[in-house]
């Protein structure tokens, strides 16, 4: 059937999804630049390692994808690591 593809087909799909990922990028990026203004660059550092968390959480539950115990793993990481960054030892001047 038509709808067990996953890439694009066309040239048209492809710059479709080229066009949504660069949009997309540009949005985040320019909200981080814009943050810097308000925020210290320590925290906009820290709460861009959010976004894999999130892509994770969304995998999950709205995809129903299968995650692994590496996955686990690396989220694990990711947060001690904020823990770590927010609340260590040289974390506070």
């Amino acid at each position: 059937s038509g709808s067990d593809h996953v890439l694009p087909n066309s040239c048209q799909e492809w710059l479709l999804v080229i066009a949504i990922a660069l949009l997309s990028q540009v949005i985040v990026q320019g909200l981080a630049v814009y943050s810097l203004k308000k925020l210290s660059s320590s925290f906009v550092a820290l709460s861009m390692l959010v976004i894999p968390l999130f892509s994770h959480i969304e995998a999950k539950f709205i995809f129903s994808e299968i995650t692994s115990w590496t996955n686990y793993l690396g989220c694990l990481i990711v947060l001690w690591g904020m823990y770590l960054a927010i609340f260590g030892k040289g974390a506070l001047k």
